[in-house]
């Protein structure tokens, strides 16, 4: 299909130069019918780039009070009179910045520092959220990002953005090369105002763009780009899958989906944090985005006790990940994720209650427990699904 759709872009361009020089309006005609057919996969490839357009921002500033900066980024969240915007975090880091939405080039919206919610700097393919706030067009609507494992090799993805110095948005077409740990590997080179945009597969964003050299075009994938969105407290919608996940369906749901609503409402959900060194911290920072959260127990444990986190079976994925993703930026000590339905000693009324730190008496009902790697909580922030997530978290423990 890839190859398919690369091919009819290079007859549809041979057709349109051709038809150009018919001078017969109805042979023209027959032309034109002609490449609308051949055209289709084109079409249907090209669908996403005005939803990207809508969300669309240009990054203008200046760094070390005169070097101009030029860059890209897109809209993953908005409420009212505020736009949650990601980029790439050299685009902004120790600069003063401005944006202007793609659909309303006439207006900038100043970004003070204060409105920059996370940023990892130092580091080319790091991230940035910023918030943008004002009266911006209805039409500047979030990017949903893609669920799954991304882009197959050969597969075609479109690049928006700002390159070099431009004033208006470009899109390019480009394929899929590879991946180069948690970056997507991208043919051809694209211009560095590129960086912050997103990289978009039937739709959806695949990826935001980094880094380029002369040869390839580098972003960040969806999963990493989702769990730094989560893990800044950013709610996000990630499309949803269309095949059931392993196991079964989620009772009173659709295959693969999950009753998470695109806002995400944290109220009904209480999260419990054993007293541990930073415990306060990590406190504050639910509170921050909603959660009702509090201390059990005596503070002054060790931060070595805290290394579980028990999330009530029927917790919505989201929320489950926006909580483990805080939890490990402010409580290093995690290490294990259970699900309360499978664990006795957590009572099944409380399987609303998200529990931190509860090792001595959960641990206890477990035959077994491995650490989860790497790969085992990314796979968990990727998670289209409950079940995907609790078969996930499942595989690295056994119960008695």
């Amino acid at each position: 299909m890839a190859m398919t759709s690369v091919v009819m872009r290079r007859i549809s361009r041979v057709l349109i130069a051709f038809a150009r020089r018919i001078e017969r309006p109805v042979i023209r005609l027959v032309g034109a019918v002609t490449i609308v057919a051949l055209c289709g996969p084109v079409s249907v490839l090209s669908q996403g780039v005005g939803q990207a357009l809508d969300s669309l921002v240009r990054i203008t500033g200046t760094r070390d009070g005169g070097t101009p900066v030029r860059g890209s980024g897109f809209i993953v969240s908005r409420d009212d009179g505020v736009a949650t915007v990601v980029t790439s975090s050299h685009v902004i880091e120790g600069v003063q910045f401005e944006v202007t939405f793609a659909v309303d080039p006439s207006r900038s919206f100043p970004v003070p520092p204060e409105d920059v919610i996370t940023i990892e700097t130092q580091n080319i393919n790091g991230l940035a959220a910023f918030r943008v706030r004002g009266k911006f067009p209805a039409q500047a609507q979030p990017l949903e990002l893609v669920a799954g494992d991304g882009p197959a090799l050969g597969q075609s993805l479109f690049l928006v953005g700002y390159p070099q110095m431009a004033s208006s948005p470009r899109t390019v077409a480009r394929v899929f090369s590879g991946r180069d740990g948690q970056r997507l590997v991208i043919d051809q080179s694209v211009g560095e105002g590129f960086s912050g945009g997103p990289v978009l597969l039937d739709n959806r964003v695949a990826g935001l763009i980094t880094d380029t050299d002369n040869q390839f075009t580098y972003a960040v994938t969806s999963v990493v780009l989702r769990e730094f969105l989560i893990g800044s407290g950013v709610s996000v919608t990630a499309a949803t899958t269309s095949t059931p996940a392993e196991g079964g369906t989620n009772p009173g749901t659709s295959p693969g989906t999950d009753p998470t609503p695109k806002t995400l409402d944290r109220r009904p959900y209480t999260v419990s944090v054993l007293g541990v060194p930073n415990a306060s911290n990590a406190i504050e920072a639910f509170r921050a985005v909603g959660y009702a959260a509090s201390q059990y127990g005596p503070l002054g444990r060790s931060a070595e006790e805290f290394q579980v986190i028990t999330i009530g079976s029927r917790v919505p994925v989201l929320v489950a990940q926006e909580v483990l993703a805080i939890a490990r930026r402010h409580l290093s000590g995690l290490r294990y994720v259970l699900i309360a339905e499978d664990v006795p000693s957590v009572p099944r009324d409380r399987r609303l209650e998200i529990s931190l730190g509860v090792t001595n008496r959960v641990l206890g009902d477990l035959r077994s427990a491995t650490p989860l790697p790497e790969a085992g909580w990314k796979r968990l922030a990727a998670a289209p699904d409950l079940r995907t997530f609790q078969t996930t978290a499942r595989a690295y423990y056994r119960l008695k």
